[in-house]
């Protein structure tokens, strides 16, 4: 018979849960930073021409046609970047969901493979692929 690991469903349903939460902390703390990027482009681009026509507005040199453009190619150039950083986030919390469960995966490991090894948690596992290595031998 070939040996199995067996993961019983209370660890399962722990694993999972720490995983959720891990999600919720994206969607209620990270997420909300971006949710009017619209708003915030917009106003960015609004103070800027309010900014202009209040300070240094002459009417015989400056068109307010010019500045109104000027805004809106800010207001763009501001959105740009802050849907750029949205996009960098979420792609950065990817990675940290992943080391969660790599996490998980090596403490997992270890405790399975502790009961025929005498090893340490620290040496044991450098990079996900020792990782699979290990698994294959075990269930071997």
């Amino acid at each position: 018979m070939m040996p199995q690991l067996y993961l019983p469903d209370m660890d399962k349903r722990y694993l999972i849960d720490q995983i959720g939460r891990f999600v919720e902390i994206y969607d209620l703390k990270l997420k909300t930073i971006f949710d009017n990027i619209d708003t915030e482009a917009e106003d960015h681009g609004n103070n800027f021409f309010e900014k202009i026509m209040q300070n240094t507005y002459h009417p015989d040199a400056i068109d307010p046609a010019d500045i109104a453009e000027e805004a809106m190619d800010r207001s763009i150039e501001h959105w740009d970047l802050l849907n750029h950083g949205r996009y960098v986030l979420l792609s950065s919390w990817h990675v940290a969901l992943y080391e969660a469960f790599e996490q998980q995966l090596r403490c997992y490991l270890y405790k399975e493979i502790s009961h025929e090894f005498r090893l340490t948690i620290n040496h044991l596992f450098s990079r996900f692929e020792d990782q699979k290595k290990i698994l294959i031998l075990k269930l071997k």
